[in-house]
């Protein structure tokens, strides 16, 4: 056999010799080209997506639940009537302390800077009920009973708050200038009458009184002097 003949190939291996690793073939690179672009794009499209999606649900949440603006006017309304409960809680310590005159100055607080406040619609219930609990004696009485014995007197009534009913005896000042009025005693002695005093705020309504008037006064009675009894935080009720 001669050389050419040795070197022939068959068709078989004509093809083993011409397979190549895919890899290596031009069209497998574009191939991974655009599986890869396509890839992208579908990652960048579900990332949109996603964006959007959740951009709309805060917009639903936004609309379907508004901000709810605070109320001011509830808000201010709560405030005052805590206000005036607070001067309302100081008016009765007021009251207590057997100073009624304190106490109606501190109503009419509540009256002039919170009116519309439900506390300031219940206070003349309040006073009402105030007065309703303070014992009542006439002048007289009072005299009568100091007179006999001013000990037993003051165990009685001393720094307590009564209202005591009788007629105008006198109006007047003492000689610290404090305006007072004293009411009948009845029993006819001349020099020694249950004694009131006021504050600046009542000098009106003393002012307008008149010998022989009735009245009702509100206060506290603090003992007797010279066989007087002498009630001061006095207050002239209507």
């Amino acid at each position: 056999m001669d050389q050419h003949e040795q070197q022939k190939w068959t068709p078989e291996e004509n093809i083993e010799k011409e397979k190549k690793p895919v890899y290596k073939k031009w069209w497998f690179w574009v191939l991974v080209v655009f599986l890869l672009l396509g890839f992208a794009g579908a990652l960048s499209d579900n990332n949109s997506s996603t964006q959007s999606a959740s951009t709309e649900t805060t917009k639903s949440e936004s609309t379907d639940n508004p901000k709810v603006p605070e109320d001011t006017d509830n808000a201010t309304t709560g405030k005052d009537e805590k206000a005036a409960q607070r001067l309302l809680d100081d008016a009765r310590k007021k009251f207590d302390s057997a100073d009624y005159p304190a106490m109606i100055k501190k109503t009419n607080e509540i009256r002039e800077k919170y009116p519309d406040t439900q506390v300031a619609s219940g206070i003349d219930g309040f006073i009402n009920d105030l007065v309703s609990s303070v014992p009542t004696i006439t002048a007289a009485e009072l005299f009568s009973r100091y007179d006999e014995n001013e000990v037993s007197a003051d165990n009685e009534f001393k720094n307590k708050l009564f209202i005591v009913t009788g007629t105008v005896e006198s109006i007047g000042k003492d000689i610290l200038d404090k305006t007072y009025v004293t009411l009948s005693n009845v029993d006819g002695n001349m020099f020694m009458h249950p004694q009131f005093f006021f504050g600046e705020d009542e000098n009106e309504k003393v002012a307008s009184l008149a010998t022989g008037d009735s009245v009702a006064i509100i206060g506290k009675i603090t003992g007797a002097t010279l066989g007087s009894p002498i009630i001061k935080n006095s207050f002239i009720l209507p």
